[in-house]
């Protein structure tokens, strides 16, 4: 869709965020790699015994110790049946066997030394290994990853593109619209392009995009006349079409508009709303709802496969119990299981939490990125304030990445997959500059966006919709193969 003004800007060179010592090298320089089970643990000695499941590389083993002498708090979180994994380092000389060795174990790097002439193997850890930036997740998680490596196919992602938002500003459309205060994005009736759904104060606006803008479809698609609480797209009822959530409604796309279900989703009563997500929440491959209030209490509605039948509570619990409001939250695919997850963020802390109640517990921020959210205390010194976060897909992998702009800076966290994440500590500088960007509108945390593939190119751009019902484009162009014409 042409806009109707573009505000460009020079596109810098291509620069690159990466993995300095990746979880691939240190498989290629090890002799050894093992990838087992914790046998049993004995507390007095700090022994771990570990039965060998594979050896992904080098010789074959069925036993190997572990004894933990520093630090002396981890033999406490190491349980039986809990995975471990094990780099052999090559030997120094020929013929020599090898002296040190690599482990994680209970989520945690440790660097080990061989315990000479002991039967089984085994090895006695004295220290930490500085191995979160090469991955900070889970050991379940790194395991999948070498066995990845030893395929040949590991989708660990260790690099991203620096420059995002390099495409420029484009003005798409100005909507009759009074006082937006949410936007979501969807293709509602499958002809390939975004439409829009705009929350203001008289009740949801949807606006179908063409060839020509956006026309308002409101009275032929919208007969609920709701105003706000919340909202989610999706397809719940598997026939391809999306769907849509709107406080406790669900609403099915015909291809023609919206009807109304006899699902009322059971639902806390006058809770401030934070996120609420239509996803496979509870392993049956029908879509269900999710929501989640700013208190932190969580309530997935499970999908019977019927939108004529009540839709039970599967999960209702507590994320946490903090007084505090995060600022934003947002659900998607940010784990290592595969299954949901949902960020919150507050203005000193950014927490990933599991919607299974049996998945992995709490990580923050460090545990996402190997970095503590202190480095950068220079932009946000302060803690982070005037939060905008979305999902977003910025690198075209189909993997959901989360963009937070706070205090007039942004950091983006990179899906690396495995439940682990790049950052990108400029990538809002496109967004809130005034200067030499010429960015036409200021965001602030009551403005409406929205992430969408404007393009159909699987990079997710920005939608940025202001008070006065400017429609604006931010474009995330990616980079073009050599001798492709941009965009």
């Amino acid at each position: 869709m042409a806009g109707l003004g573009l505000l460009a800007w020079a596109v810098p060179a291509a620069a690159v965020i990466k993995v300095d010592f990746p979880v691939r090298k240190i498989y290629e320089a090890s002799r050894q790699v093992l990838v087992g089970t914790v046998r049993g643990v004995r507390a007095a000695s700090r022994v771990v015994d570990v039965a060998v499941g594979e050896a992904l590389k080098g010789d074959p083993a069925e036993r190997v110790r572990i004894q933990i002498v520093r630090p002396a708090e981890l033999i406490g979180r190491v349980r039986p049946g809990g995975p471990v994994v094990v780099f052999v380092a090559k030997a120094r000389r020929r013929g020599q066997p090898a002296s040190m060795a690599i482990v994680h174990l209970a989520d945690t790097w440790l660097l080990a030394n061989a315990i000479a002439k002991a039967d089984p193997p085994a090895w006695r850890v004295g220290q930490l290994y500085q191995g979160k930036a090469s991955f900070p997740g889970r050991t379940a998680a790194l395991g999948r990853i070498v066995r990845e490596i030893k395929a040949g196919r590991c989708r660990l992602l260790d690099k991203v593109e620096h420059n995002v938002f390099r495409g420029g500003v484009a003005k798409l459309a100005v909507l009759a619209v009074p006082k937006p205060h949410s936007l979501a994005a969807a293709d509602v009736n499958g002809d390939g392009r975004c439409d829009l759904l705009v929350g203001t104060a008289g009740g949801s606006r949807l606006f179908l995009a063409t060839a020509d803008g956006y026309r308002d479809s409101t009275r032929a698609w919208c007969p609920w006349g709701v105003v706000g609480g919340y909202s989610a797209f999706g397809d719940v009822t598997g026939d391809g079409k999306v769907d849509y959530l709107q406080n406790n409604s669900i609403w099915v796309n015909t291809g023609k508009g919206f009807a109304p279900t006899k699902v009322v989703l059971d639902l806390p009563e006058k809770v401030a709303p934070l996120a609420a997500a239509l996803c496979e929440a509870t392993g049956d491959d029908r879509t269900d709802a999710a929501v989640l209030s700013a208190a932190g209490e969580l309530r997935v509605l499970e999908n019977p496969g019927s939108t004529a039948r009540p839709w039970p509570a599967k999960i209702a619990r507590r994320l946490w119990r903090t007084g505090e409001r995060p600022a934003a939250a947002a659900f998607g695919d940010f784990g290592d299981d595969g299954r949901p997850h949902v960020i919150a963020v507050w203005p000193r802390r950014v927490v990933r939490y599991a919607v299974d109640p049996n998945g992995p517990a709490p990580a923050d921020y460090e545990a996402l990125t190997g970095v503590a959210l202190d480095k950068y205390h220079r932009a946000h010194k302060g803690g982070l304030t005037d939060v905008l976060a979305t999902p977003i897909d910025i690198n075209g992998d189909r993997r959901r990445d989360f963009l937070l702009l706070a205090g007039g800076h942004g950091l983006l966290l990179v899906n690396r997959g495995f439940g682990a994440f790049l950052v990108n500590p400029d990538a809002g500088g496109a967004l809130v500059s005034r200067g030499k960007h010429r960015v036409p509108f200021a965001l602030t945390p009551k403005t409406p966006w929205a992430a969408a593939d404007v393009h159909n190119d699987g990079f997710e751009d920005l939608l940025v919709l202001t008070a006065d019902g400017t429609l604006y484009e931010v474009s995330n162009t990616p980079f073009p193969l050599p001798g492709a014409p941009r965009r």
